[in-house]
Order: structure tokens, then sequence, then C-alpha cells
């Protein structure tokens, strides 16, 4: 391919990815409360240096309510916040930042990968590679949905994704600094979520063994051993990595990072362990405790949500069940990719068998951590394993390519060029129906998904409050203090001193000043205001309170209900 082509794509790639990612971006969907307890959590953290509750400048996570988010990304949205102030637009920020650099990052690492691990695929073939890798980064729906709000995977991915790069760009001889850079990247990821405190060291470790091995069979080989001549550059890395681990590594038993994994793995299920227990009750025989065991029926349940992850309905067709993580329209791949897959699959096992493994081993990383959890497929939290899958697909384009229109004569060739054009048509329709429906009917339709309504209904509550009537806010919808310290800009000072009066359920504001959030109507008959669910409508009070306001969703379903004394 022409120089001039090759940056023609890729300029038209970047530009359509900062439009699908930018377009709207604070407003298209409103911001759930995790984003409103990352956002919270780093305005007080550009102004105070302390958390809300007073912890100063965390650093393996922040307390926020109770779950111990990791903390990079919390540091991400206080640089943002600090320049632009609190808004969503500022706290999506990073991730949208992230999510170009992904689309960027596609390019970089398709060529190393395809240099350092299938040297003898021809220019023109690398180049489509690199080209069509890009092009389906940009246009992916899967990290599209990620890089417009504030997902903190989307950030570790993107560090990971570098990380690699940087550690590839090391072993192909260039600068030893880096891999200093690489290692780095991966401890922020680290840093940043759960998944990748397994998976950047599993492929930290993989670079660092793939690196050393050449180096100490040539040391080996040598008539005159010096110790100059010692790899010792890996072992280095490694320590520094191991260092600067230390904090998150000391922290494994503290709440910190086990609280997380306490919640949501596979290993608190009861009823696997009930089920060995009864397994082997009823059996009888010598072998029982060892066929029954409970390890081995955890073993069982990994192996099938790991599968879970490939099926073609959570892949292709619906996606994940979660709305926030997926329209529902369609699944995280395009129909189109999954012929691409195909191809792909097959050049990797048929000529590029290293390279084969190398991304079989970035998959196996990105799943497996995800297969231990309670809740699968999870596109959330596999989404570093996206980036391997959409190579894998530009890999099977570019054979395609090679197959219809190189090497082919005039006739075959237009033919061949004729296929490929109505493929991308197609593939363009796609990108246009799910565009479409992510903008016009999917806002509506997950809007109680994304808390609609939350952030109307507690800039009307501050109202209230400053005009010093004792406000009380259902927790019907969950978490509502962190909307309502974000969405009215609430001093963080104020949140930390007023700490020692307040309420809590575990780390959760369920008081501030003349306002507090209930679980009950029957715990709000002593204020002056009530902002309650449907629900919870008020009928054993109704001779004390009225109806004066409502908040309806964006398909009419009313949400919110203001009534006064």
């Amino acid at each position: 391919m022409k120089k001039n082509i090759v940056l023609s794509a890729l300029s038209v790639a970047v530009i359509l990815a900062l439009f699908l990612r930018g377009f709207n971006l604070g407003r298209l969907v409103t911001p759930y409360w995790e984003e409103m307890a990352l956002g919270y959590d780093a305005y007080s953290i550009a102004r105070t240096g302390a958390d809300h509750h007073g912890n100063f400048w965390p650093l393996v996570a922040f307390e926020s309510f109770g779950d111990w988010k990791p903390s990079g990304y919390f540091y991400a949205a206080a640089a943002s916040i600090k320049v632009f102030g609190p808004t969503i637009l500022a706290v999506r920020l990073p991730s949208f930042i992230a999510g170009m650099a992904l689309v960027v990052g596609m390019y970089f690492l398709s060529r190393l990968l395809l240099t350092e691990f299938a040297p003898r695929m021809s220019v023109s073939q690398r180049q489509i590679v690199q080209v069509s890798s890009v092009m389906l980064a940009a246009v992916s729906s899967w990290l599209l949905m990620f890089s417009r709000a504030a997902w903190e995977v989307n950030l570790a991915t993107a560090l990971v994704v570098w990380a690699v790069v940087l550690f590839l760009l090391y072993v192909r001889g260039k600068s030893w600094l880096w891999s200093v850079l690489s290692v780095l990247l991966f401890v922020l990821s680290a840093y940043t979520y759960h998944a990748t405190r397994i998976i950047a060291p599993a492929l930290l470790l993989a670079l660092l063994v793939y690196s050393f091995v050449p180096k100490a069979a040539r040391f080996l080989k040598l008539k005159k051993k010096k110790f100059s001549s010692v790899p010792l550059l890996e072992f280095s890395i490694g320590i520094v990595f191991l260092l600067l681990m230390m904090p998150l590594l000391s922290s494994l038993r503290s709440p910190e990072v086990s609280q997380r994994f306490a919640e949501t793995s596979i290993f608190s299920r009861l009823d696997i362990i009930l089920e060995s227990n009864q397994a082997r009750e009823l059996s009888g025989t010598p072998g029982a405790k060892l066929f029954f065991h409970r390890y081995v029926l955890f073993s069982r349940e990994i192996v099938s949500n790991l599968f879970s992850h490939f099926s073609l309905d959570f892949l292709f067709v619906h996606g994940d069940l979660n709305k926030r993580h997926s329209t529902g329209y369609m699944g995280h791949l395009y129909y189109l990719d999954l012929p691409l897959l195909l191809v792909g699959f097959y050049a990797l096992v048929k000529r590029y068998r290293k390279l084969g493994l190398v991304l079989l081993f970035w998959i196996l990383a990105g799943v497996v951590p995800a297969s231990i959890s309670l809740a699968t497929p999870h596109a959330l939290r596999i989404l570093p394993i996206a980036p391997v899958l959409l190579f894998i697909a530009s890999l099977g384009f570019s054979e395609g390519w090679i197959l219809l229109v190189k090497n082919q004569k005039k006739l075959q060739r237009r033919v061949g060029i004729g296929v490929i054009c109505v493929f991308l048509c197609l593939y363009a329709v796609q990108v246009f129906f799910f565009w479409r429906y992510y903008t016009k009917i999917y806002p509506a339709e997950s809007s109680l998904e994304w808390q609609y309504g939350y952030q109307e209904a507690v800039v009307k509550a501050e109202h209230y409050v400053e005009s010093g009537k004792l406000v009380a806010f259902t927790r019907g919808y969950g978490r509502p203090a962190m909307y309502y310290f974000f969405m009215n800009a609430v001093d963080p000072k104020e949140v930390q001193a007023f700490r020692s009066q307040a309420r809590f359920d575990q780390s959760e504001f369920t008081s501030f000043k003349n306002i507090f959030f209930y679980d009950s109507v029957a715990d709000a008959t002593d204020a002056d205001i009530i902002f309650a669910a449907p629900s919870e409508r008020i009928t054993t009070f109704s001779n004390e309170f009225n109806l004066v306001d409502s908040i309806s969703s964006p398909t009419g379903e009313t949400l919110w209900e203001v009534y006064e004394k």
C-alpha cells in the first residue's frame, strides 16, 4: 500500500473515533452512581488532597461506598476536574482519552506483533492489518461504549496495550528505557482495575521470559563468560515491578483488596459447597472425597464461565445482560466480525502459530479473572481481550484481501475488489444501525440502568435544603448521597467535617446537614420535603403531605414524586 493511502486511512479512522467517542459525551446517557463516586472523590482529592472520608492520598484503593475502588481512575479524573471543574464531562474525559489511546495503540500493537511474531508476512499485508485494526477499533461498539463513560477498565486496558507496545519496542532492540516505561504502565493498570491486577503481572512475566530466554541461551554458548554479558536487565525489570507493586501486595488481606474479591468471587457460593458435601455423602465411595471435592466443582464452574464469554449470543447477538455494558440490540462484536475472526484464527493455526500462541495467552490471561467471578459472561471484566479479538479480525480481513485481490488475474481481481467493497458497505451499514440505535433509542430504553432523573432530583433537593427545610430523599434507586454531593459541587471540606455527625450505611453517607437519605417512607415523616419513588407513594400521611412535583423518564414513567408538608 502506498504511504499516502495508509496515512489517509489512518486519519479517517482517528477522526471517526474522535466523533463516535466525543459526540454528546456528557449528555447522551446520564451518569450512574459509580461515576458520581469516582467524580466526587476525584473532586475531593483535587480540592483537599483527601477523599470525602478524609483519607489522604489513598494509594491502593478509595473507600468510596465501602467497596474499595482501585485508585488509578480517581487520580486521572482529579487531574481532569482540576482543569475543567466538577462536571460529568470532566469525569468521563480520562476514559475518552483512553479510548482514543486504544485506537492509536492498535496501529503500533499490530505492527510490533507482526514484526516480532510473524516476520515472514509481506510488508503490504502488514500494512493492511495495521490500518484495518485501527479502523475496526475506531468503530467497535465494544470499545466505543466503554470509552463514553467513566469505566476504570477502559483506562486499564489502554495502559495494558501501551505497556505491551513499549515492551515490544525494547525487545526489538530499542532503548532499555522503553522497558522501564512499560513496567510503569503495567503497574498503573494494576492500580486502576481489579482484573488487571492479574492480567498485568501475567503479561509482563510472559514478556520477560520471552526476552530473557534467547539472551540466556546466547550467554550459555559463550566460551568466555563475563559478568557484563549476564542478561540481568529482565531480572531488574521484574524487581522494579515487584517493588512498585508492594503497596498492593502488602494489602492483599486488607479491605482495600479483599473486599471486592469476597463480594464477587465464585468461591463465595455456598450452593457449590453444599452440592459437594451432599454428593460425597450420597456416594459413600472412597474416591468421593476426591471426585466431589469442592475445588473440583469450583473448577467445573470456572471452566463453564470461561467458555460462556465466547458464546455466539454474548459476542454477536445480545451481549451482556447489563444494559450499561451493552445495548442489547447486538453483541459486543458486529455480525460481520465473525467471518473475519474465523479466517483470522485459521491463518494463525496454519501460518502464524507463534503469533497465535501469544494471542491465546493474552486471551486466557484476560478471561480467567472474569471466570472466577459470580456474574458471567461479563463484557466489562474481559475488555482487555477486545484489542486481541479486533487484531485477529483485522488479520482475517488482510487474508481475505490477499486471497481475493493480490496475485489474481485482471478479471478475478476486479471481482475480488467488488466483493470487498460490498463487504465494507455491509459493515458500514452495521455500524450505522448500531450508532442510530445507540444515540436515538438506547438512552431512553436504558434510562433506569443509568439512574436517569437523579441529576434533576438532587438539584431540586438542594433548593429546599438551602431554604432551611428538612429534606428526606429515598434510597430506593440506590446511593443518592454521591449524586447530591457531586451535582451540587458540595465543598469536600464540609463533607469531611460533617463525617463525625453523619449517619452511615457501611461507608455511604445517609445524612448530611438538613438532608437525610432514607430506606423507608416511615422514617421520613418528620421531614418537610420528601423525594420518594412511586413505589413508596405516600398514602398513610396523605393529610400531612401534598404532591408538589414529579420527575419522569424519557419513556414517560414517573421516577420521583416530591411531597411537601
